[in-house]
């Protein structure tokens, strides 16, 4: 009975419109309604990033994909000129087919008693699953990984790949975010980047760079940036739009360049400026295509998942499962420092400039962009090279933990202000 509110309050709207056009109709007044379909917004985002959810909705919609808001905001200019004038009490459809396609399709809500069977899934399992598969091969089977062709570069081309990766991830990246928003994103993902680049620094200095197995790379190259499609799940259901739209802002961190930099300013890595510029150039580059053109951005963000399998192939291709081992581990570890260390000061952060504390829970994660960073990192300072195999482990499983502890500890802030207020 979960949407028996959503869709009495839609059935209500549709109501109000018509009872507003007869009633105003007299005095000149029309009225009329846009139902729109499913839309690219930062609410949409987890269902755009989740290959099945994806196809299961654009398979409804005979044209083919989502409306982007300027179409719906055509149609309301629309209602609101002069060619509608003799329209009112109206409620139009601007959903690419989606009510034609649902009917057709048979795909009445509330028509049968079955429970759909839920799917297993695996958290991070686009990440695991290809990396395991590709450790495998290279422990079973290693000479297979050098037959030449195009088989040989898959598997020893990280690099290459990892420029194409970051290449996607910049079309994910928008500038456009409201004030608020600007404030709320960038106090949380400022705060997690600061405590983030002060603990690595912190180990690599003082702990001569171990911490129970975790180095300053993995530290830094893990807490520095967050899970932003999850991110934006989790603040749809316990933040407000400004948590949602701050999204926009929090994405910005993404990429390997923040550990880059911290390290090589720290003295615990050295490259040069030019070589920075280089790692991160395919980044910026699909950032600026993304902005100028909407479709490219399409195009990108439908490759996401694509790429982050193919990356993760490649890497595990290099690893043995010694590394999987010891890095998975310590990698248990490094996941809750990064939810709860990091949370602690974000929530904090958060509180402090406005904000329910939401925020600052829902970005206390690890994206699973951040496999790639100690790959990044090695191929600019070859005395990482030697490292590549565990921190990418380590960083992979923290991506896996921080997966489960993140909505746990954002619902328990969400119910504790609930509690709070009620008091």
């Amino acid at each position: 009975m979960g949407t028996v509110a959503y869709a009495s309050s839609k059935a209500g709207l549709n109501g109000f419109t018509k009872a507003i056009a007869k009633e105003g109709g007299k005095d000149g007044i029309a009225a009329n309604a846009v139902a729109p379909s499913f839309t690219h917004t930062s609410m949409t985002t987890s269902l755009v990033e989740d290959p099945d959810k994806n196809a299961k909705v654009i398979g409804m919609i005979p044209l083919g994909r989502a409306a982007e808001p300027v179409e719906i905001a055509q149609m309301i200019l629309f209602f609101g000129c002069d060619a509608a004038s003799f329209i009112t009490g109206e409620i139009g459809d601007c959903d690419g087919g989606h009510r034609d396609g649902w009917l057709k399709k048979g795909q009445v809500f509330m028509s049968s008693t079955k429970k759909a069977k839920k799917k297993f899934s695996i958290p991070g399992g686009n990440i695991i699953i290809p990396m395991f598969i590709g450790a495998c091969i290279n422990f079973l089977f290693p000479s297979w990984l050098k037959i030449g062709g195009f088989t040989t570069p898959l598997a020893q081309g990280s690099g290459a790949l990892v420029g194409a990766f970051l290449f996607v991830i910049g079309g994910s990246i928008s500038f456009r975010s409201t004030g608020a928003a600007i404030k709320r994103g960038g106090t949380i993902i400022l705060t997690k980047v600061i405590v983030a680049v002060a603990l690595g620094l912190f180990v690599g200095k003082v702990l001569n760079n171990n911490f129970l197995g975790l180095s300053a790379l993995a530290i830094i190259g893990a807490m520095s940036c967050a899970n932003n499609a999850m991110y934006a799940g989790i603040v749809h259901d316990f933040g407000d739009n400004i948590d949602e739209a701050a999204v926009g802002i929090t994405i910005l961190a993404v990429g390997p360049y923040i550990t880059m930099i911290a390290l090589a300013s720290s003295g615990l890595s050295s490259f040069s400026l030019i070589t920075l510029v280089a790692t991160i150039l395919p980044l910026l580059v699909g950032i600026v295509l993304a902005n100028l053109f909407p479709a490219i951005k399409k195009i990108l963000n439908d490759g996401m998942n694509a790429s982050i399998v193919v990356v993760g192939f490649a890497l595990g291709c290099t690893m043995n499962f010694q590394q999987i081992f010891t890095g998975g581990l310590s990698g248990i570890l490094l996941g809750f420092v990064v939810t709860f260390v990091g949370s602690i000061c974000a929530i904090l952060a958060d509180k402090l400039t406005g904000g329910s504390g939401v925020a600052g829970a829902a970005i206390s994660s690890c994206a699973g962009a951040n496999m790639a960073t100690p790959a990044a990192l090695a191929a600019v300072d070859a005395s990482y090279k030697s490292v590549v195999g565990t921190a990418t482990a380590q960083i992979t499983t923290a991506v896996v933990v921080t997966a489960i502890l993140t909505p746990i500890l954002t619902a328990w802030i969400y119910r504790h202000n609930k509690q709070k207020a009620a008091q």
